[in-house]
Protein backbone atom coordinates (compact mmCIF):
# COMPACT_ATOMS: atom_id res chain seq x y z
CA UNK A 1 0.00 0.00 0.00
CA UNK A 2 2.65 2.27 0.78
CA UNK A 3 4.56 1.59 -2.52
CA UNK A 4 0.95 2.30 -4.18
CA UNK A 5 1.17 5.57 -2.44
CA UNK A 6 4.46 6.69 -3.52
CA UNK A 7 4.09 5.58 -7.20
CA UNK A 8 1.15 8.32 -7.48
CA UNK A 9 2.79 10.90 -5.68
CA UNK A 10 5.56 10.78 -7.99
CA UNK A 11 3.42 10.77 -10.48
CA UNK A 12 1.25 13.70 -9.36
CA UNK A 13 4.39 15.59 -8.57
CA UNK A 14 5.67 15.21 -12.14
CA UNK A 15 2.63 15.10 -14.05
CA UNK A 16 0.31 17.63 -12.18
CA UNK A 17 -1.12 19.95 -14.05
CA UNK A 18 -0.44 23.04 -11.91
CA UNK A 19 1.39 24.03 -8.74
CA UNK A 20 -1.38 22.93 -6.58
CA UNK A 21 -1.31 19.50 -7.55
CA UNK A 22 2.31 19.20 -7.58
CA UNK A 23 1.98 20.34 -3.69
CA UNK A 24 -0.28 17.90 -3.25
CA UNK A 25 1.92 15.12 -4.57
CA UNK A 26 4.58 16.44 -2.40
CA UNK A 27 2.47 16.49 0.92
CA UNK A 28 1.52 12.90 -0.21
CA UNK A 29 5.02 11.94 -0.74
CA UNK A 30 5.96 13.11 2.63
CA UNK A 31 3.05 11.40 4.63
CA UNK A 32 4.01 8.31 3.15
CA UNK A 33 7.74 8.92 3.25
CA UNK A 34 7.19 9.53 7.05
CA UNK A 35 4.78 6.59 7.39
CA UNK A 36 8.04 4.13 5.91
CA UNK A 37 10.31 5.94 7.92
CA UNK A 38 8.04 5.08 11.13
CA UNK A 39 7.84 1.30 9.89
CA UNK A 40 11.17 0.81 9.41
CA UNK A 41 11.99 2.43 12.76
CA UNK A 42 10.18 -0.11 14.90
CA UNK A 43 11.32 -3.14 12.52
CA UNK A 44 15.52 -2.12 12.81
CA UNK A 45 14.64 -0.98 16.21
CA UNK A 46 16.56 2.21 15.47
CA UNK A 47 14.78 5.61 17.41
CA UNK A 48 16.71 8.22 15.40
CA UNK A 49 14.15 7.48 12.10
CA UNK A 50 11.08 8.42 14.19
CA UNK A 51 13.26 11.74 14.88
CA UNK A 52 13.75 11.87 11.06
CA UNK A 53 9.93 11.03 10.49
CA UNK A 54 9.19 13.71 12.72
CA UNK A 55 11.32 16.51 10.70
CA UNK A 56 9.43 15.63 7.54
CA UNK A 57 6.24 15.85 8.97
CA UNK A 58 7.47 19.15 9.90
CA UNK A 59 8.85 20.51 7.22
CA UNK A 60 5.36 19.43 5.20
CA UNK A 61 3.52 21.65 7.36
CA UNK A 62 5.61 24.39 6.54
CA UNK A 63 4.69 24.06 2.96
CA UNK A 64 1.08 23.31 3.84
CA UNK A 65 1.24 26.77 5.28
CA UNK A 66 3.56 28.57 2.80
CA UNK A 67 1.31 27.38 0.33
CA UNK A 68 -2.04 28.63 1.92
CA UNK A 69 0.24 32.32 2.16
CA UNK A 70 0.58 32.40 -1.30
CA UNK A 71 -2.64 31.43 -2.57
CA UNK A 72 -4.08 34.22 -0.24
CA UNK A 73 -2.40 36.83 -1.36
CA UNK A 74 -2.61 35.76 -5.10
CA UNK A 75 -5.69 38.01 -6.80
CA UNK A 76 -8.75 35.36 -8.38
CA UNK A 77 -8.86 34.98 -11.40
CA UNK A 78 -12.77 35.51 -11.94
CA UNK A 79 -12.81 38.60 -10.11
CA UNK A 80 -14.25 37.24 -7.74
CA UNK A 81 -13.47 37.30 -3.81
CA UNK A 82 -13.68 35.13 -0.99
CA UNK A 83 -16.47 33.55 -3.19
CA UNK A 84 -18.61 36.58 -3.96
CA UNK A 85 -18.67 38.93 -6.98
CA UNK A 86 -17.18 42.10 -6.55
CA UNK A 87 -19.58 44.80 -6.06
CA UNK A 88 -19.66 47.82 -8.26
CA UNK A 89 -18.97 51.53 -7.67
CA UNK A 90 -22.74 52.46 -6.86
CA UNK A 91 -23.35 49.56 -4.91
CA UNK A 92 -20.10 50.35 -2.84
CA UNK A 93 -21.59 53.97 -2.31
CA UNK A 94 -19.23 55.46 -4.62
CA UNK A 95 -20.65 57.48 -7.98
Amino acid sequence: MLAANLLVGVLRVSRGPDVRDRIAGLILLSTTGTAVLLVLAHTVDEPALRVVAAVVVALAAVIVVSLVVHERGRPRASGTERGRPRASGAERGRP
